[in-house]
């Protein structure tokens, strides 16, 4: 293994023999077998694939270098700390001379600048009715934590010192929205005049989506405790809830979920009920009995059959069954995408960019470009088919914001051609995610966020949107130049 590491992966191979100088030959034996492993997960895994990888106190260090190694250092995309224990252990995980080890580390990498990432979570039905106790006629649950006003700490703002329905705010420091944004969110049923002639602002649950998650995890729920009813005698056991978050954070529904050290079968349990497929492989023969006895309890999930190599489970009836495969039928790698392996981060091969300190100005400004690209949509938001118009039917371009297609980031344009008209939700997920306009529209559709009355195939067409935004820009380009925008 070291000899083929170091034929390939030069700057794994220098990470392996440090770690032998420093810790000895237990950890660098274990760093080779790991590494292996790890370059075929990098090479079967897709574009918009991520990979978690669990880890406790004594190899997280060598793990992160050696992640770093293999997918890259700027493909880290956080260190999560997963409390997994109530209290702390005694014996060798605990005694009076050290502190107590109650959590773990995992590891979260991606292949690629455009893996899929949802870092929110649903809320729980007793965290729902206290986080909106008030429920309106129609029955839904809302709250009115968000002020409609600005304090008096946050000074004088007089652009938004106006008068609304005959309401003003007595203080310099005005409304906390623009007068058209006040007005969309009275048309919306968020800003209510009382009986009593007072004004409230309401947030409804339909509109929450969902709680922030940060990486440090200790939800009593995913604590894997000795009274957990899940334990199956594995030692590194985690709760079937633990696998459920990252299969929601990083996969859609249908997506392909592989755990490859699978004996205690929680990410396959997860991934099957969550709707995603599955595959699950350990050495141990025992896993095959855990596999059996997690799926075939009862319950929802589907009976496990075995295939000819093995033997010893019949399923009778027609209750619905997933095959296990033997070990000459391995996965094929699903696209053709080669990804390049960074180097560790203190080579000297790492390439340093050119800084950019200046960018050219775009052809056509903001209220231009608004107005076009809204003009080809019907004044309909790209992300979501959101509009806002005033009495005379125009499109009110204060509530939009223009982002861009492909993020800066990213080496997006700030041209009409990469860029696109958003609702202000939307536009805020977006940048907080750091994604494309196209992965945020399948985001928008599988969280079922449009717009009242609007389908996804109502939304505007990319492509043509495109070829309309090369047509403006070609224009704006010949009337600046005097001459037609060459290829």
């Amino acid at each position: 293994w070291v000899d083929g590491i170091k034929a390939t992966h030069p700057a794994v191979n220098m990470l392996i023999e440090a770690t032998r100088e420093i810790h000895g030959d237990g950890i660098a034996a274990y760093l080779a077998f790991m590494a292996i492993r790890l370059f075929e997960i990098h090479r079967i895994l897709k574009p918009t694939g991520s990979l978690y990888l669990h880890c406790d106190h004594t190899a997280n260090g060598y793990l992160r270098q050696l992640m770093d190694g293999v997918f890259g250092a700027d493909n880290l995309v956080n260190q999560i700390f997963w409390q997994r224990t109530g209290s702390m252990q005694k014996g060798s995980q605990y005694n009076s001379r050290t502190y107590g080890n109650m959590t773990d580390t995992i590891l979260c990498y991606a292949k690629t600048s455009q893996y899929y990432l949802w870092p929110y979570r649903t809320l729980k039905d007793e965290e729902a009715t206290a986080k909106f106790p008030l429920v309106d006629t129609n029955g839904e649950r809302y709250n009115t934590a968000t002020p409609l006003f600005c304090s008096r700490s946050m000074g004088a703002r007089p652009n938004l010192c106006y008068e609304w329905r005959g309401y003003t705010n007595p203080h310099p420091s005005g409304w906390r929205l623009s007068k058209e944004r006040l007005e969309e969110e009275y048309r919306k049923g968020n800003v209510v005049i009382l009986p009593d002639g007072k004004l409230e602002r309401r947030s409804y649950l339909k509109d929450y989506i969902g709680v922030p998650l940060g990486n440090l995890w200790d939800e009593p729920g995913m604590i894997m405790g000795s009274g957990n009813k899940e334990r199956t005698g594995y030692p590194t056991q985690k709760p079937i809830a633990l696998a459920e978050r990252i299969i929601q954070a990083s996969t859609n529904p249908g997506d392909v979920v592989l755990d490859c050290f699978a004996g205690c079968a929680y990410a396959a349990v997860a991934a099957e009920k969550l709707g995603r497929q599955w595959a699950a492989c350990d050495i141990n023969p025992r896993a095959w009995t855990v596999f059996k006895r997690q799926f075939n309890k009862g319950g929802d999930l589907p009976l496990l059959t075995c295939n000819d190599r093995t033997t010893g489970q019949q399923v009778m009836g027609s209750e619905p069954t997933v095959t296990v495969h033997g070990p000459e039928e391995l996965p094929e790698r699903m696209t053709s995408v080669e990804v390049e392996v960074k180097p560790l981060r203190a080579t000297a091969q790492r390439a340093k960019a050119t800084p950019q300190y200046k960018r050219a100005s775009t052809l056509l400004n903001r209220q231009e470009m608004l107005e076009a690209l809204l003009r080809f949509s019907g004044g309909r938001a790209w992300c979501c088919g959101f509009t806002s118009f005033d009495t005379e039917g125009k499109p009110i371009l204060a509530n939009y914001e223009l982002d861009h297609i492909t993020p800066k980031s990213k080496g997006g344009e700030d041209e009409i051609t990469n860029r696109a008209p958003l609702c202000p939700a939307h536009n805020g997920m977006k940048s907080d995610l750091d994604i494309s306009l196209y992965e945020l529209r399948e985001i928008v559709i599988f969280r079922r966020q449009l717009a009242e009355g609007i389908t996804p195939q109502a939304l505007p067409k990319l492509e043509e949107a495109l070829r309309e935004a090369r047509h403006i820009h070609a224009e704006a380009y010949q009337r600046k130049h005097g001459k037609p925008l060459g290829i």
